[in-house]
Order: C-alpha cells, then sequence, then structure tokens
C-alpha cells in the first residue's frame, strides 16, 4: 500500500513537469533580452569586429549605475579635463575641414605645454593624406614632436578582409606618422560596443597590401595578415593611463584583465570641461602674434579670444586648472555621441561624446576603479542550483507522500533563499569588486513569483474540485434519502400473516 502511495505521488510530481517549460522560456527570455542589451557578457554580440553599441535604455542598464556608484563609493579628485571643440561656440571650420583643425591644434598643443599639463590626449585620429595644405601639416608636425608633454593620439581600425582563421579581426589604418623621437603615442580610439565597460586592448595585425593583377593572375590573392605585438592593440585610454603609470600593466589587478581580455565596467564622473576657446585664449599670451590677430581659416585671433580668456586658476568658474591635469581633447559632434543610460544638459538624452567616455575611462584605470561581472558559467550555476532549492522546498515529503511545508510555507522558505543570495551578491559586490549579472536577479525573482503562484494554484484548485465533490456526493446521498424503499419478501410475508 505504501509502495502504491510513493508511486502515486511520484508521478504526480511528473506530472508537474511541464511547468518547467514556461518557466524556462521566461528566464531565457529575460537572459536574452539583458544579455543582449545590458552589460552582462553576451556570446552573442561580444565581438570587437560589430559596429553597433549596445543599446542603454533598459531598466537593468539604468540601475547599473547607481548600484556601481554604491559598490565604488570613493570618489576621487579628478586628474582628468576635458577640452572640447565645440560647433556652437568654436569656430566652425574645426569640426570640418581637416586642415583648419590641424592649424588649431599646432597652437593649443604649445599653449597647454606652457601651462605645465601633465599628459595631452587627443581623442582623433590622423591619415598622412587628409590634409593637403603643407603649411598648416608642417605646422601642426612641428607642434606635435616638439611637445615636451607626452602626446597620445588615436589610432583608427578596419577590418580584415578575410580573419577567419586569426584571433581577432582588425588592422591597423595607415596613420600620419611622427618622428621617432618624439613623445606622441598611438591608442586605438575603437570602444567596446558596452560604452559602460572600459575598452583596454585588442588584438590587431598588419595586413600588407593586395599585388598588382598581372596577366597571368588578374586576382592575386591578399598576403596572409600577421599578428602585431600586443601592446599595439592599447585603446588610447589605456595608452593615456600607461603614460601616467607606466607601471600600470605590471598592477595584479590590471594583469588579470589583460591576460583574460575582459573589458571591466566603472562609474561616471562629471569630470571638469571647457571649450576649446576658453583653453586656448586663456592659455595664450596677449596680444598675440600678427598672424593670429585676427580670424584666418577660422583661428581665433584677439576679437574672437576675448570672451572666452579667463584666469589660469579658475578656467570653469570652480577653481579649475590645467597644470598637472591629464587633458583629454575630443569634438562634441553628432557623429561622435555614443548611448549612455542617464541624461547630461546639454546634450541629446541617452547619449554622451566620445570624448567623456575617454575621459572617464582614463580616470578609472588610474583610480582602479572598475568592476567585473561574474563569469557566465558560474552565473547559470548558481542560478539552476537556486531552482532546484526553491523546487526541493515545495515538493518535500514526508513517508506517507503528505509535503512539510504548504505553499505559504513554502514561499516564505524561498523568499528567505532568494534574500540570501542577493545579500551573497551585494557581499562579493563590495569585497571582490564582481557584481552579479541583474538579468540573474531579476529572473531568479521572476521564478520564485510564479513558482508561488503555481503551487498555491494547484492547491486551491485541489481543495475547489474536493468541495466540489463533496457538494455533489451529498446531494446525491439526500435524493436517495427521500425515494420510497421497496419491501423485501419478509416484510411482505409478514404483512400478510398480519391480515389473516
Amino acid at each position: 500500500m505504501t509502495q502504491h502511495k510513493k508511486q502515486t505521488w511520484l508521478m504526480r510530481r511528473l506530472r508537474q513537469f511541464w511547468l518547467l517549460v514556461p518557466l524556462v522560456a521566461i528566464l531565457i527570455a529575460l537572459m536574452l533580452s539583458d544579455l543582449g542589451d545590458f552589460m552582462g557578457y553576451s556570446p552573442f554580440r561580444s565581438d570587437p569586429c560589430a559596429l553597433t553599441d549596445i543599446d542603454q535604455s533598459s531598466i537593468s542598464t539604468r540601475m547599473y549605475l547607481p548600484l556601481a556608484r554604491w559598490a565604488l563609493r570613493y570618489t576621487p579628485t579628478p586628474s582628468v579635463a576635458i577640452v572640447y571643440i565645440d560647433p556652437r561656440s568654436d569656430p566652425p571650420d574645426l569640426l570640418t575641414n581637416t586642415c583648419a583643425s590641424r592649424a588649431f591644434l599646432a597652437r593649443l598643443v604649445p599653449a597647454l605645454n606652457a601651462i605645465a599639463a601633465h599628459v595631452i590626449v587627443i581623442d582623433k585620429y590622423y591619415s598622412a593624406d587628409a590634409c593637403a595644405e603643407t603649411d598648416k601639416n608642417a605646422a601642426f608636425l612641428k607642434a606635435m614632436e616638439s611637445s615636451k608633454v607626452p602626446i597620445v593620439v588615436g589610432q583608427a581600425t578596419h577590418a580584415l578582409g578575410d580573419s577567419s582563421s586569426l584571433s581577432g579581426c582588425l588592422a591597423l589604418t595607415r596613420r600620419l606618422e611622427f618622428s621617432k623621437t618624439s613623445k606622441v603615442l598611438y591608442g586605438l580610439t575603437r570602444l567596446n560596443t558596452d560604452d559602460l565597460k572600459i575598452p583596454l586592448r585588442w588584438p590587431v595585425f598588419s595586413q600588407p597590401a593586395a599585388p598588382s593583377p598581372t596577366p597571368s593572375q588578374p586576382a592575386p590573392p591578399s598576403p596572409p595578415a600577421t599578428a602585431l605585438p600586443v601592446a599595439s592593440g592599447d585603446t588610447l585610454a589605456l595608452a593615456a593611463a600607461k603614460a601616467v603609470n607606466p607601471n600600470l600593466e605590471s598592477d595584479p589587478g590590471v594583469q588579470k584583465l589583460l591576460a583574460a581580455h575582459i573589458d571591466p565596467y566603472t562609474t561616471f564622473l562629471d569630470l571638469p570641461h571647457i571649450t576649446a576657446l576658453t583653453a586656448l585664449c586663456s592659455a595664450e599670451p596677449a596680444p598675440r602674434a600678427p598672424a593670429q590677430r585676427a580670424p584666418i581659416d577660422g583661428q581665433p585671433g584677439d576679437a574672437l579670444c576675448q570672451p572666452w580668456v579667463r584666469p589660469l586658476d579658475n578656467l570653469d568658474g570652480k577653481q579649475l586648472s590645467l597644470a598637472g591635469k591629464i587633458v583629454v581633447i575630443g569634438d562634441l559632434s553628432d557623429q561622435d555621441m555614443k548611448p549612455f543610460p542617464t541624461n547630461l544638459a546639454p546634450f541629446p538624452p541617452g547619449q554622451r561624446p566620445g570624448v567623456f567616455l575617454q575621459a572617464n575611462y582614463i580616470q578609472a584605470l588610474l583610480d582602479h576603479r572598475f568592476l567585473e561581472a561574474i563569469p557566465l558559467g558560474l552565473t547559470l550555476t548558481g542560478l539552476i542550483v537556486f531552482v532546484i532549492g526553491v523546487y526541493c522546498l515545495y515538493w518535500s515529503h514526508d513517508k506517507e507522500g503528505q509535503p512539510h511545508l504548504n505553499s505559504e510555507q513554502a514561499g516564505l522558505g524561498s523568499l528567505i533563499v532568494f534574500a540570501a543570495l542577493v545579500l551573497v551578491s551585494l557581499v562579493v559586490l563590495l569585497g571582490m569588486s564582481y557584481f552579479t549579472p541583474l538579468w540573474a536577479l531579476w529572473g531568479a525573482g521572476v521564478f520564485l513569483v510564479f513558482r508561488y503562484l503555481e503551487d498555491s494554484g494547484h492547491h486551491r484548485s485541489q481543495h475547489l474540485r474536493a468541495h466540489l465533490a463533496g457538494e455533489s456526493g451529498q446531494s446525491e446521498h439526500g435524493a436517495a434519502g427521500h425515494q420510497p424503499q421497496a419491501s423485501s419478501p419478509k416484510e411482505k410475508l409478514s404483512k400478510k400473516e398480519k391480515e389473516h
């Protein structure tokens, strides 16, 4: 009898396994939603060749920033300042005319040297044939190569023609070369598709030009690409941070990230920023040289500079001085806007300029202010263990097949387990700088609710069926009591005897 009860209970439980299908589907939907559009590692979109930025408008992404700020409560004194070229205030040619932009930087770089900037970072890349005006090119090269301050400029990349057999797919684009004796360094301007991550290093290759076609070989094959030294793939942020701290790469935390090819997450500070005209006009001595006293090819002279001159120790009205600062120069253009979870005036909602991101990446690397996501395999394992644990609470029974806990007790126990899971995630976040991807916590919470609703609904349906069956039995019994009973043969015989 006991064995029969056990088999009956087991079959009843096995029939409930079909409920796992929608629950698993919900979890997968949550995972794909946040794995694709949020900061967790995505095996489908973590691709250095991808050009599309991940959308940063999801709820999970918006929750990440306050969570990260809470975990990384250290707010450093900024050592990075942003000098941006704004078409609303600066000469418009600086964004549209390459030669005018180089002529402007030929004046800005010496001015930053004069006020003792620590490092100059230019969030632009330069090609040898982009400007045909030799005088402006010569002035630009002279200013860059004579700088006493280290300068980090951008390095462009392009996709390899055939990278199927390689560990990466990026090749360095031909660039404007500076003197080997200069203090000019290069860093890749390529960002991670997830802007919340600090891009550290990409595997890059050198791809020789294809040979010229010949009559015997009209379409000669391209020479194979060759891997370049790992340092050639340093991003602009990493190259700039290493220019400030040459021992940065020997730090154990940074070493681990580089060895594992992990781009960590960080928080974003409201770094000091000023317009390029404010920096130039305040740093250049007045009166300016005759060639600089009037706007020529978009270059500011005395008349244009006068409204932008500020004290060198208070350039932004908040006591900003560029002396000893890492100065990051970049454009505020529509093409350079990147998706971002929060808004910042005067930029479009949900966007930040790339120069703001680059400056924050540099500051975060210098402060060691970054977080890592718990590996995907460990996260999924923990989630599966949690699901199994919750089912054990609901399915635990005695030898007679009676559950140890009712729905409310099992739901309360599951809630306690979930709270413990969140607490452990916070401890790991604070103690080890590892954060649990929020899609895992969302999935666990949704599963908790659905499991409780499923079990309580199952028990309510059982009680309802039992109640309906009881009412049906009582009605049948009542109907049988009102019917006349048939007499037995003995009763009929006794009645006849009484009549006689």
